[in-house]
């Protein structure tokens, strides 16, 4: 009932100061809005939990040879099942790879996505159909493994979504699978894009120990930690590094299944971002707290009446409490409708490869932490100038006659202190801001070392069942080139194993000829890339010297190779590279016969593993001769590409009809996946920045306003005595100008704190950049100047009579 009464009161209140509850919703809109928007990005990508049993009892089990630098490599056959035998901290254990297939019995060929597992890892995951049933550990075996589970999405795709495909038959790679049942729809989300799941289908015996082809998951067991499990793991590892040669300098990481969901880079954003908006929060919350404190000074007369009438301190502090909460509500609702804006703006920033995108949103629980949020608040900002206005002294007030009693100096202190808070956190956050922008215009100048313009990719994986001989892959490719670059729009065309910023080139050991490594550290590794003749010249990578490929350059006519400016400036710098020789792999026998390959030419440098990665030295293969089944074809164009799709695609098909295309993407679209990460966390950082800016601006102009109107007797006497407008400014901008600089000083450490936070996710930018530091100081001066400017006028306009004449 009295909380009724005090809302009722409060709503009272506000509506007769409609100027201070308007500045007062916009600024906690702001503040709420801002911490609700990036809430449903943490929750979606971070907090949602997983459609797993317990999926915080899961953890990926890695490969890794620290000799080498790999931390996270992939797993043995061999390997986990002396894992799942000898490991005692684990529940359960599952492995799987990835695969693709050609879906034929359509109009066109479809490749189709699959993961390929043991039974036992739909059991770890605690995975339970939509539709039908599981695969079973029998069904793993060569022979029996021809069953297939259906992800939601394919299943609505390509059968409508129909129950009745269970029990269906589809044909992968020309070999019949009976449909068995669906994955629930979370499953695609938490999981990735694929289409299909299917047992492993492995014959175990024949698997070599030392080929890392598979990935690990395993349950913890009730009361075992990631720790435990890892110190356990590192055992089993040794104790096999012993038994057997191949996992010589071999290990185990054991990693939390959420960690690796988003990655190392992934959650620093998180925590940046997160840190950002309680920044903003706390900006706003001062605010609020110097708004009250001045508007407790107009209040003064009507406490000391209530306390006169009896009011206690305590039903004082409530009252205005209940009026704090009702502005915090009402910007929670305001920053609600702001937060929608905000989420929908920054999902369409993010490529679609970003991990759990699809789960942000504004969800129950994301409204649940803004009601929260709202409630928490106002106990920040408002508890404290309750307090401060509720004791007055009741005979000096009432004595006055309604005239403000005046402040203290702790009151004035703690004015100021507000304000240098502000100050202080906004340079952390346009200092962050500024350093990711930086980072963002430095990646987006990078020269990855080829015309990304007018670039059309598509990938193509030739079947063993059509295309059983190297021989037969080479002249698909042949002719699928050369029709393609005779489609209309299409002014070259090439293919290469893997493209630019589409993935690691393959990463081998080799022997360079005349060079000797002086130790096992010298060791050295070349990436390694097959290519099409016409690859370069579609791609606009220049030839420095010597020769491309020709359809010519096959086995019989000795192995050559085409090598990277940074292979040839790194062993051949003065002398010409064409002529070297290179061969993959080592010896320590000066009699063994190595297979020389010939360098033919030096193409420039290209970044294939990102554009925040220098370019790695780098061989390219004639397809000719080496054997490579999947290709990606690439085609430029004379206008946009993606018009000129379909008659690439339809050149393909005229060279196999059955012949799958998939993965048809722009380099603009690579170039979008790359960058998007980025340029969503400075454009999220830069508004944040600016909201910061906003708001420290209007604290410090609050501030200088009030400042100026309870000294106006003192500047009329001032001006009364001979004063001059140049004196009265100094006055008032010294004030202004103190607290700014405070402010700066504070805030210089807490901005390099946040930076260096961020440096993980910053390219060729130091957290520390002075150059950023001395911008946004300057930056920060001018706001201030500027927020001080129209209090400093109202200054000047002051009559000295009217000055003596106030209150």
């Amino acid at each position: 009932m009295k909380f009724l009464q005090d809302l009722r009161f409060g709503l009272r209140v506000l509506v007769k100061s409609p100027t201070f509850t308007a500045i007062s919703v916009l600024t906690l809109a702001l503040g709420i809005g801002a911490n609700t928007a990036i809430f449903s990005i943490v929750y979606g990508m971070m907090l949602k939990p997983l459609p797993y049993d317990d999926p915080g009892a899961l953890v990926y089990l890695y490969g890794a040879k620290p000799s080498e630098g790999w931390d996270d490599s992939s797993s043995s056959l061999p390997n986990y099942q002396d894992w799942r035998e000898q490991a005692t901290s684990f529940d359960d254990m599952g492995l799987y790879f990835d695969r693709s297939y050609n879906l034929t019995g359509g109009e066109r060929p479809e490749r189709v996505r699959a993961v390929r597992s043991t039974a036992s890892l739909l059991t770890t995951l605690g995975v339970r159909p939509a539709q039908g049933r599981l695969f079973d550990a029998g069904e793993e075996e060569v022979g029996r493994h021809q069953v297939v589970l259906l992800f939601d999405g394919f299943w609505h795709r390509r059968f409508g979504g129909d129950p009745a495909a269970v029990g269906r038959t589809m044909t992968l790679d020309q070999v019949e699978y009976t449909i068995i049942g669906v994955l629930p729809p979370a499953m695609e989300k938490a999981w990735g894009r694929d289409d299909v799941w299917m047992p492993l289908g492995v014959n175990l015996e024949e698997w070599p120990r030392g080929s890392g082809a598979f990935d690990v998951m395993a349950r913890l067991r009730d009361g075992v930690s990631v720790r435990q499990a890892q110190a356990e793991m590192i055992t089993i590892a040794s104790r096999l590094e012993e038994e057997h040669p191949d996992n010589a300098g071999w290990t185990v990481n054991v990693r939390p299944l959420m960690v690796e969901v988003l990655g190392e880079e992934g959650q620093t954003a998180m925590y940046t971002l997160m840190a950002a908006v309680f920044f903003i929060l706390l900006i706003a919350c001062a605010n609020m707290a110097n708004l009250l404190l001045a508007r407790g000074n107009i209040r003064q007369k009507e406490v000391a009446i209530r306390t006169a009438l009896g009011a206690g301190r305590w039903r004082l502090v409530r009252q205005m409490i209940t009026e704090c909460l009702m502005l915090s509500m009402a910007g929670g609702a305001v920053g609600t409708l702001l937060a929608y804006w905000g989420v929908d703006a920054l999902l369409a920033m993010l490529p679609d490869d970003v991990p759990r995108k699809d789960e942000i949103g504004m969800s129950r629980a994301v409204l649940l932490f803004t009601v929260a949020l709202s409630a928490v608040t106002p106990l920040l900002f408002g508890l404290a100038p309750a307090i401060a206005t509720s004791g007055v002294n009741l005979v000096q007030t009432i004595k006055e006659g309604g005239r403000s009693a005046s402040e203290g100096g702790a009151r004035h202190r703690g004015r100021d202190a507000l304000v240098v808070t502000q100050i202080a956190l906004a340079l952390a956050l346009v200092v962050s801001a500024g350093l990711m922008i930086k980072s963002f215009v430095k990646l987006r100048m990078v020269d990855p070392g080829f015309d990304t313009s007018n670039l059309l990719t598509m990938r193509i994986n030739l079947p063993a069942y059509s295309y059983s001989t190297a021989v037969q892959r080479a002249q698909f490719f042949e002719q699928a080139t050369a029709e393609a670059a005779s489609a209309p729009g299409v002014r070259a065309c090439g293919a290469a194993s893997t493209i630019p910023l589409g993935g690691s080139s393959s990463w081998s050991n080799v022997t360079v000829e005349g060079f000797e490594p002086t130790s096992t550290e010298d060791t050295v590794h070349f990436g390694r890339l097959v290519v099409t003749p016409g690859y370069f010249a579609a791609m606009g990578v220049p030839l420095l010297a010597g020769r491309d490929f020709t359809w010519q350059d096959t086995p019989e006519t000795g192995r050559s190779i085409i090598i990277n400016r940074r292979i040839a400036e790194g062993y051949w710098p003065a002398e010409d590279a064409v002529g070297r020789r290179i061969a993959w792999g080592q010896t320590d026998d000066p009699a063994d016969e190595l297979p020389w390959m010939t360098v033919i030419g030096v193409v420039d440098n290209v970044r294939h593993q990102g554009l925040d990665r220098e370019a790695r030295p780098e061989v390219y293969e004639a397809i000719a001769q080496v054997d490579m089944p999947s290709m990606t074809l690439l085609a430029r164009t004379v206008g946009d590409p993606m018009a000129a799709a379909a008659g690439v695609q339809e050149a393909v098909w005229r060279v196999d009809p059955d012949q799958a295309i998939f993965s048809l993407r722009t380099m603009d679209d690579l170039i979008f996946e790359e960058i998007g990460p980025w340029d969503a966390m400075a454009n999220t950082l830069g508004a944040l920045a600016s909201i910061a800016l906003f708001l420290a601006a209007v604290g410090l102009y609050g501030l200088m306003a009030y400042n100026v109107s309870r000294r106006t007797q003192e500047i009329g006497i001032r001006m009364a005595l001979g004063a001059q407008s140049g004196d009265v400014l100094r006055l008032v901008l010294r004030k202004s100008l103190i607290l700014t600089v405070v402010g700066i000083v504070l805030g210089l450490g807490l901005a390099y704190g946040l930076g260096t936070l961020m440096q993980a996710i910053m390219y060729d930018v130091k957290a520390g950049d002075p150059m950023t530091f001395i911008m946004v100081i300057a930056l920060l001066l001018a706001v201030a100047l500027l927020a001080t400017y129209v209090p400093a006028r109202r200054a000047l306009r002051i009559d000295p009579m009217d000055a003596l004449r106030y209150e």
